[in-house]
């Protein structure tokens, strides 16, 4: 008899540390869901404060809450437009570091596939840092030169030092 409650009290021990286990990992994968967030893809809606006249060129946080505005080589960048909205008009915006999947990208050059690409002037991405400059991902698709799009793999966005 003293055997089976030994057994039975070790069992009861494992079952409750299992259940423990469990539940730490229930709590963490809650907390890091993205379909908890209210932007779940990364796409965001801001208010421009310029009109573009391309798709797909990185902006940065504007003067204005809520705005966003044309990003320069040494802005930190929320991201590429994929709209082409007039000034004070409402567009989408894909939020580096958040956005599901690939972003495209207008380059300043051509660039390789498979190359690590930086913000420039004009809402621009390069392949070539420069101080100041921010790391938003790696070209996936090659870019034919000025202009052009390509398709990169975003990453959050990181200041860079040469």
């Amino acid at each position: 008899m003293k055997k089976h409650n030994i057994i039975a009290t070790i069992v009861v021990l494992l079952l409750a540390a299992y259940h423990s286990f469990l539940q730490v990992f229930d709590r963490e994968e809650c907390h890091n869901a993205l379909a908890n967030s209210p932007h779940p893809n990364g796409d965001i809606t801001l208010a421009s404060e310029f009109t573009p006249t391309l798709t797909h060129l990185m902006v940065k946080k504007g003067a204005a809450a809520g705005g966003f505005a044309l990003c320069a080589a040494t802005d930190k960048p929320l991201g590429p437009c994929t709209d082409t909205p007039t000034s004070g008009e409402k567009a989408n915006v894909r939020h580096l570091g958040a956005a599901t999947g690939t972003c495209v990208g207008r380059g300043s050059k051509a660039i390789a596939a498979q190359v690590e690409v930086y913000t420039t002037a004009a809402g621009k991405l390069t392949d070539t840092a420069v101080n100041n400059s921010y790391l938003v991902g790696t070209s996936v698709t090659a870019c034919t030169g000025d202009g052009a799009e390509f398709e990169f793999v975003p990453c959050y966005p990181v200041k860079q030092t040469v």
